[in-house]
């Protein structure tokens, strides 16, 4: 894609940011066919406001700036204009899937109803119900919301008269683009965490995802695990419900394994905040990846010992975050009260065996019957019960004694 650029701003050896503008029409046409699939980004987001794009399209209104990360070289033209290849979306991903959608939408009409009256017959005036079946999935595949959006597109290009119109507004829409270049991994996640500090839209999940992404390789690394990213999880509810042993959230398992490392449960906001101030290039990880892989054995080993012994019941409560992080943080307390020298991983292994021989005396058929005796108008039930479930497994880890959980709820 070529692009005219405005302005420049070198941060670094090598690494800066270019301002720059092109038409839509090219900025399109140069999207991979992966451009939806960056790691670092989250999933499609239903956003009403973003939906209307296509009359900030058609009435060539001002787009936010787009910013682009180059994977590749800058082609410099005498400093006027540049070239770019490869690239990945920074911030605009939401503004780029549904402004492709909507020219992919206008062809998709061309075809159908070659000309426009063919549109405002068979398309605009009639129920989105009569349209047949295999139309209306096209539609939807191509990335439309509903049908009820695609009528109100479909009503603002026979406005327009013509698809030509429509089509012509794509390449006579001049678009500004913030080209970011040499940027590390590490760069480009604190450009994406500051350019979304004001969205409503990036959880608190998604945040320690990017902040911790150096470590999803070397806890995939764990034999039989299976890890789940944020953005592939549409119900968090329904994934505790029907995950299956050894399967998790890679938040989850960050929080798990930093709740561990501290010996106490966390807050997930102080987390991040914590995170964004450390240098990330100086994460502990390189330091002892077997210390940090132990961690992550250790929460299999107990999901299925809890799982195999309780049935569904232990499959879900131990797959809860709260639950993991709570338990994680009370044998992370137990390793820094009694584990001495020796190393982690020979404690877990051994702590774990012991906690197999004893998984009984959890107690979790009554674990739900004492939680649900909290006035949920007086505490929070979440932070309770990690407050709780971390003092239970506590004393049971340093005395084997049953947990209460009816005396471990009325005296936190």
């Amino acid at each position: 894609m070529r692009l005219k650029v405005l302005d420049r701003k070198v941060t670094g050896q090598d690494k800066g940011c270019i301002l720059c503008v092109a038409n839509l029409n090219d900025y399109l046409a140069s999207l991979g066919d992966d451009f939806d699939k960056y790691d670092i980004q989250r999933n499609i987001v239903n956003n009403p406001y973003l939906d209307d794009i296509a009359a900030t399209v058609f009435s060539e209104k001002h787009i936010p700036v787009i910013s682009l990360v180059v994977e590749g070289k800058v082609i410099d033209n005498n400093l006027k204009d540049i070239e770019i290849d490869k690239f990945r979306i920074l911030d605009g991903l939401q503004r780029t899937w549904r402004l492709k959608t909507l020219k992919s939408f206008v062809e998709w009409l061309m075809r159908k109803y070659p000309s426009i009256e063919d549109l405002d017959k068979q398309f605009c005036s009639v129920s989105m119900r009569s349209i047949p079946s295999e139309n209306r999935k096209e539609i939807l595949d191509l990335g439309m919301t509903d049908l009820k959006r695609a009528n109100d597109i479909a009503k603002q290009v026979l406005e327009l008269k013509s698809y030509e119109a429509a089509l012509n507004s794509f390449t006579s829409n001049m678009q500004w683009f913030e080209v970011w270049y040499g940027l590390d991994q590490d760069e480009i996640i604190k450009e994406m965490l500051l350019l979304n500090a004001g969205h409503k839209t990036m959880s608190g999940k998604h945040q320690i995802e990017l902040l911790y992404l150096n470590w999803l390789d070397m806890f995939s690394s764990v034999s039989k695990i299976k890890i789940i990213r944020d953005k592939d999880i549409k119900s968090a509810v329904r994934f505790v419900q029907e995950r299956e042993v050894k399967q998790y959230r890679f938040s989850d398992l960050v929080m798990a394994t930093l709740a561990f490392s501290n010996g106490r449960v966390n807050d997930i906001q102080s987390t991040i905040v914590m995170r964004s101030y450390e240098n990330i290039e100086d994460s502990p990880v390189k330091s002892d990846k077997d210390y940090y892989t132990s961690i992550i054995t250790y929460i299999a080993d107990i999901d299925e010992c809890i799982s195999e012994s309780f049935n569904q019941n232990g499959r879900e409560w131990f797959g809860r975050a709260n639950i993991m992080e709570a338990f994680c943080a009370a044998t992370g307390a137990w390793v820094i009260e009694c584990g001495g020298d020796r190393k982690v991983s020979e404690l877990l292994k051994e702590k774990a065996d012991e906690i197999k021989s004893n998984v009984l005396k959890l107690n979790l058929g009554s674990f739900e019957i004492a939680k649900n005796k909290l006035d949920a108008t007086k505490v929070s039930i979440g932070q309770r019960m990690k407050k709780v479930v971390y003092q239970a497994v506590v004393e049971f880890l340093n005395n084997g004694n049953e947990i209460d959980w009816d005396k471990q709820f009325s005296v936190q």
